[in-house]
């Protein structure tokens, strides 16, 4: 959908008519009007997207209005019940939009970033990201409010922005120069300033993290859905190489908070802490506390415990080469919606079982045609009841010719370590879905170059979204954010809707 037609939906999710929107925007009735039905193009001299959410946030007054939207932005989970989180959540809505460029889009600024990121990885082997910890002592600092003795030696206060980077940067070195694994516990809602405004700094703190992970510790970070659709989609950027190593955990608090009072807590478990509040986006000489006192970690930890009890998963990441948890979340009937699925080459959902038999001579893995069997029945009662499917099959930009070995994306998810089209197999698979495309309307097989030729999507318009590289060893992140994988849909809808112009 673009823009016109969401902006159309939520009118009448509201009752809102063209002279309501118009006179509260000091618009004309039948420019609205046009706006509305996508005879003229949203005015870009005045934000006329904010404005419009500002007035229809203030409209979701009825139960049957907030179940309509949460059906229509969130697929069924519970909306902001404050009206900036209302208006955040249009807005993003609205914004996704067909009328900017497909190669502008938060999400396709999200998959270059990725596949630069897996280019590098590939060619960095397997030779991680090497740091040399360095030990530091905790600086003890005077506190604002006399205590014992012992507990004022554990406590270093930092000030603003520059503050923030020193007390976490101490926190992260110290835990280095440690040599051992640590549970880490993240989360923060705070203005990302600190972080952004220095790059050598970001990369200072990626890579006193790899070297964390390296050492065997595990993190379980609650990212914060009160950011914009393109802020979440930069942090996934952020923290996708940390990501690939499978010892993360992202979470996310369900509900959009105010944004007022805003918090920080960055713990390992049982040793130190960094922690700091502000008010909305001033940072500026706010105090950053950084505590070695065990009694206050454990209270810091306990806080964390109970907000994570409110949290859901943001994703699940899957890096082993065979996840029974992956495979059952594949391997689901699903006859209504619609799928699309984006790769370099059909994946092994759409693998016809004779092109998988003569594969399999080549690699003699029986248990992986039992598993393949099994979703390919899927697939095609998927299409019997109704399901629609297209495949996006992507293409290199300079159209070369994909090679003599055409990997089958995710086959190692599915216990098959390596697995690939010869020439001649890889022709046989086109036309049989060639075939079925001419047997079931809501079947499409179309091929593209404005995805990343080294990225897999699967999207649906009811369910998770799915985000990979396409070669083994294979990171899957299972999306399961509604915002987020409907983001990832709307961006292949977009794609869809093109190809066929």
């Amino acid at each position: 959908m673009n823009t016109a037609e969401k902006l159309n939906i939520i009118m009448n999710i509201t009752n809102t008519t063209n002279a309501d929107l118009g006179q509260a925007l000091h618009f004309d009735t039948s420019y609205v009007s046009r706006i509305r039905s996508g005879k003229r193009a949203i005015p870009k001299k005045i934000p006329f997207i904010d404005l419009a959410a500002d007035y229809l946030a203030d409209q979701i007054t009825e139960d049957f209005q907030k179940t309509a939207l949460s059906q229509l932005i969130l697929k069924g989970e519970p909306i902001p019940s404050d009206k900036n989180g209302l208006k955040l959540l249009i807005t993003d809505y609205l914004n996704n939009k067909a009328d900017v460029d497909i190669a502008e889009e938060p999400v396709a600024k999200l998959l270059n970033g990725m596949s630069a990121m897996m280019g590098h990885r590939q060619g960095a082997g397997s030779k991680g990201i090497n740091v040399m910890p360095v030990s530091i002592q905790a600086a003890a600092a005077e506190p604002d409010v006399a205590d014992d003795s012992s507990s004022v030696e554990k406590m270093s206060i930092f000030y603003g922005n520059e503050g923030k980077r020193t007390a976490i940067r101490r926190f992260l070195q110290d835990l280095c120069g440690e040599n051992r694994p640590f549970q880490l516990l993240l989360s923060s809602d705070e203005d990302m300033t600190w972080m952004i405004e220095d790059p050598a700094y970001a990369a200072e703190w990626l890579k006193l993290l790899s070297a964390l992970l390296q050492n065997g510790s595990r993190i379980r970070i609650i990212h914060h859905v009160n950011r914009s659709l393109a802020e979440m989609l930069n942090a996934i950027v952020q923290w996708s190489p940390l990501y690939m190593s499978g010892a993360i955990e992202p979470y996310y608090y369900p509900f959009i908070r105010d944004g007022v009072y805003r918090r920080s807590i960055f713990i390992a478990e049982g040793h130190s802490a960094v922690f700091s509040t502000s008010v909305g986006e001033n940072t500026a000489n706010m105090s950053n506390f950084l505590t070695y006192d065990k009694t206050l970690v454990d209270s810091l930890s306990q806080e964390f415990s109970n907000y994570f009890s409110l949290c859901k998963p943001l994703m699940q990441i899957y890096t082993k080469s065979y996840n029974n948890d992956f495979l059952a979340g594949v391997i689901s009937k699903q006859s209504h919606g619609k799928y699309i699925m984006a790769s370099p080459a059909p994946t092994v959902w759409s693998l016809f079982p004779e092109v998988a038999a003569t594969m399999l001579k080549r690699y003699g893995n029986e248990s992986f045609i039992k598993t393949h069997n099994k979703i390919h029945e899927i697939f095609i009662e998927t299409l019997e009841n109704g399901g629609e499917v297209t495949e996006l099959i992507t293409k290199p930009k300079d159209n070369g010719s994909p090679g003599n070995a055409i990997p089958v994306p995710h086959c190692d998810l599915f216990g098959c370590p390596m697995l690939s089209y010869t020439q001649e197999e890889y022709k046989m698979q086109l036309e049989k879905m060639e075939e079925l495309s001419r047997k079931y309307s809501n079947y499409r097989v179309l091929t593209t170059d404005m995805i990343p030729h080294d990225i897999l999507i699967y999207a649906h318009s009811e369910r998770d979204a799915i985000l990979s590289g396409t070669m083994p060893p294979t990171t899957a992140f299972v999306i399961r954010q509604p915002q987020l994988s409907n983001a990832f849909y709307e961006y292949l809808s977009r794609i869809e809707a093109e190809i066929k112009v």
